[in-house]
């Protein structure tokens, strides 16, 4: 499966967005596995890393502004409450400049944990570089007129004419950004018409579009990935069972400290194993 994930999607991680981290490091596994290919034009890399600090930056003085600053009137200081608020303040205040603190820290070392799922998919993901024929034909696309891209700006154009150049014929392309330049100026849901077109013309084949990561996977990859995690876990708690002198609360936290729970946190899977154990009769509680 290819993916093209634009940079505005991954510096969205270090803002404000809906989007989990956890959902980078699923992506990271279906790397792992084989089982998509991470086109990354080498524009996008420059992109990422050009904006990576404003982005941040922005991010800290909004998280800076985030100050409890309280005020009561004179009345209110007559009672107890008074005083237990004005203690919270100041302990909002102190954690508050503590985390601020940290978080800089981590910031300019390069240490958040987007930082490092990020450049993990970074090494996973295949590169390409923007050749002289690549630059050439997205100076004319951005001269004659056609999209991606706003006036003036090459770096939707690049990005386009690598997975033009690069994605195979034939193969189905799934295109995950929130840039509006790529979506139609009908249905802001739809992918731009006059890019649908020259994809299908030049690639024979279909261009999916999603506007969020958490979307791509939860459409694409939910079902069949709940498969394979609890064929995983069920292989584990069977292997497991024979060990009459284990107590159940014992094999449940040695579940939960497995690779499988740890990226997924299911609640619904523990109260599974606790039915499997329940109903084997194998254990008792």
């Amino acid at each position: 499966m290819n993916i093209f994930i634009d940079t505005n999607i991954f510096l969205s991680f270090y803002h404000f967005t809906s989007d989990d981290l956890e959902e980078l490091k699923k992506l990271g596994v279906l790397l792992s596995n084989g089982r998509v290919r991470l086109f990354l034009p080498q524009q996008v890399l420059d992109e990422f890393w050009r904006n990576r600090e404003n982005k941040i930056s922005d991010a800290l003085n909004k998280l800076r502004d985030q100050r409890l600053n309280l005020q009561f009137p004179q009345f209110c200081k007559d009672y107890e409450e008074f005083e237990t608020l004005r203690q919270l303040q100041k302990s909002y205040s102190k954690v508050h400049s503590e985390l601020v603190q940290r978080a800089v820290e981590d910031i300019q070392g390069q240490r958040l944990k987007a930082d490092l799922v990020i450049q993990d998919l970074f090494c996973k993901g295949s590169v390409f570089p923007t050749t002289e024929e690549i630059y050439d034909r997205a100076i004319r696309r951005m001269k004659i007129g056609n999209p991606p891209g706003k006036e003036g700006s090459l770096g939707d154009a690049i990005n386009w004419e690598v997975l033009l150049e690069h994605i195979p014929s034939g193969e189905k392309l799934y295109f995950i950004t929130d840039d509006k330049d790529f979506a139609s100026s009908l249905d802001s849901s739809q992918f731009n018409g006059f890019l649908v077109a020259e994809w299908r013309r030049s690639k024979g084949s279909e261009l999916v579009f999603y506007k969020s990561l958490s979307t791509f996977l939860r459409k694409t990859f939910q079902k069949s990935l709940w498969q394979v995690n609890w064929k995983k876990i069920w292989q584990f708690v069977t292997s497991q069972i024979a060990h009459l002198s284990r107590k159940p609360t014992q094999l449940l936290q040695d579940c939960a400290n497995t690779r499988i729970f740890r990226q997924h946190k299911s609640m619904l899977l523990f109260r599974r194993l606790f039915q499997i154990i329940k109903f084997t009769g194998l254990l008792k509680m």
